[in-house]
């Protein structure tokens, strides 16, 4: 459910909203967050992105994760998955 967007980051990156730079744009009548924090796995660095979008009733929410050594070579493709990122909403 959407509402408490502090709960959302929390549980989607383990951090709070002021350990996190957010970035908030405007998505149709939506708002859409983006962010990227680096997480310490058992198997090395990891690096994850989000987009969240916030229709004032719920937080929908696209993650991605991978080692930190293969960013560079999986950063077109994030990109393409996070433009892809939309509701369509039926009349």
């Amino acid at each position: 459910p959407g509402g408490d967007m502090e709960k959302t980051l929390k549980t989607v990156s383990g951090y709070s909203k002021q350990q996190l730079s957010l970035v908030c744009l405007s998505q149709g009548d939506m708002k859409r967050y983006e962010l990227v924090w680096a997480v310490a796995g058992e198997q090395g660095d990891e690096v994850a992105r989000a987009a969240i979008l916030d229709d004032g009733k719920f937080h929908y929410v696209l993650t991605l994760q991978t080692p930190a050594d293969r960013v560079a070579d999986l950063q077109q493709t994030w990109n393409e998955l996070m433009s892809t990122f939309s509701l369509d909403t039926v009349p």
